[in-house]
């Protein structure tokens, strides 16, 4: 509940609270100093606490209530004996956490300096937070070697899910970096159509959803693929590839400012989910209309947007089990040669800092090489798709070029160097 502070508080509370949570651990049965003498909470405070205490740790749920996810306590805290037991949990949440008075004293206190409130709304303030923070289910060592949540999206080339290990992962957000005319766009449409295929296949047997927030939607790229999926997936027979109608399930939108992109997202993007239309959501690009719309000066409100909508996508991904895939763009980051009077030396790094990163889970980056792929009658610029940093993957690339019938990866080629 309070990592998930650092999200639903993240313009209001500073990271030393995350730092005070994250770091506390408690032993068993350890024996906690008195609360009057070495923390100097007033009478009225350890009520509070106590309070508190009753609210998190209510009395053990039926039979019933347990199977639906409520946790079950196999000891107690007494506010006055200051004695922590152990503690079961089933479906844990971050309510149950056995904290030092000292320290949930000092996160209410700064809260209350932060915010002018009233200890009771400060409380309320927490119960508010807890109940729309998003929330993780438990992850098993199985399930991060195979992938977040097991299941995963293919990209169609045998070459570059050995790369990404199987494909896209379910949950979480993806995010596809790179410079223009790099074949981003190529990666979302390629996985608008391999979302369809059954999951024997490597698909999710359901659409896509196609957000553009710049550019139009490239349809005659997206029928040249279609009419090309044969060539794409061989491993997959003709007669099921032909059966399915790919044009008709891949649902396009364009939103031309922020308001639209976040409508479109909490209203048609559900209604779509609910429904089982689709189980892939693209938006093209995400940094178009955060650059655009804010200035230079109104930093501040962007990253409150920005989590505003990265939260949005996360509770999608999370409670559709739906995989999303955001394409950004690139900046210029400049650093001085070794010649102080040479030219300086100029790398790309991901669009909108910091404040975006935190919320992706896998980053991939494009990049064009200096030369060319020849195959038949057919030559494409070299490509390089890179993993930046995901839970389950090393940092590795993989070089690729794109063809009639998308992007592959290449692992010998003829190059003509410029």
């Amino acid at each position: 509940m309070f990592m998930g502070f650092s999200l639903a508080f993240n313009t209001i509370i500073p990271d030393m609270f995350h730092q005070k949570l994250t770091h506390l651990h408690l032993p068993v049965d350890h024996q906690l100093p008195d609360a009057q003498t070495s923390t100097g909470l007033s009478p009225y405070q350890q009520q509070v606490f106590a309070d508190c205490v009753e609210r998190y740790h209510p009395a053990p749920p039926d039979d019933v209530s347990r199977s639906a996810g409520y946790f079950r306590c196999s000891g107690a805290f007494d506010v006055n004996k200051h004695t922590v037991r152990r503690t079961e949990v089933s479906g844990m949440n971050c309510d149950q956490l056995l904290l030092h008075p000292r320290v949930s004293a000092a996160l209410r206190r700064d809260l209350q300096r932060l915010t002018g409130l009233s200890n009771s709304d400060v409380q309320q303030l927490i119960t508010a937070a807890a109940a729309v923070c998003r929330r993780h289910p438990p992850i098993t060592a199985q399930q991060l070697q195979h992938g977040v949540s097991g299941a995963q999206l293919r990209l169609g080339c045998p070459v570059l899910d050995c790369l990404l290990r199987g494909g896209l992962p379910v949950g979480g957000i993806t995010e596809l970096a790179g410079e223009s005319g790099t074949g981003k766009t190529q990666v979302g449409l390629q996985l608008s159509l391999s979302v369809q295929y059954p999951a024997e296949h490597g698909g999710l047997g359901a659409g896509a959803l196609y957000v553009c927030t710049e550019d139009s939607f490239p349809i005659k790229r997206l029928h040249q693929l279609i009419g090309e999926q044969v060539c794409l997936r061989s491993d997959v027979p003709a007669d099921l590839v032909s059966s399915l109608r790919f044009s008709d399930h891949v649902y396009i939108e364009h939103t031309a400012d922020l308001d639209s992109l976040l409508v479109c997202l909490t209203r048609r993007a559900r209604l779509l989910l609910t429904r089982g239309l689709v189980r892939l959501i693209v938006v093209d690009s995400v940094a178009a209309l955060f650059r655009t719309e804010f200035q230079a000066d109104d930093w501040l409100e962007r990253n409150r947007q920005l989590l505003t909508f990265s939260s949005m996508l996360h509770h999608l991904s999370q409670e559709f089990s739906t995989p999303v895939l955001c394409i950004n763009q690139v900046t210029d980051v400049f650093s001085q040669s070794h010649n102080s009077m040479g030219p300086s030396l100029s790398t790309v790094s991901p669009a909108l800092g910091l404040a975006w990163a935190n919320q992706v889970m896998v980053r991939l980056m494009m990049s064009r090489l200096q030369g060319t792929v020849v195959r038949g009658d057919q030559s494409s610029a070299l490509r390089r798709l890179e993993v930046v940093f995901a839970p389950h993957l090393a940092r590795d690339g993989q070089n690729a070029a794109v063809w009639r019938e998308g992007l592959r990866g290449v692992e010998s080629w003829t190059s003509n160097r410029k």
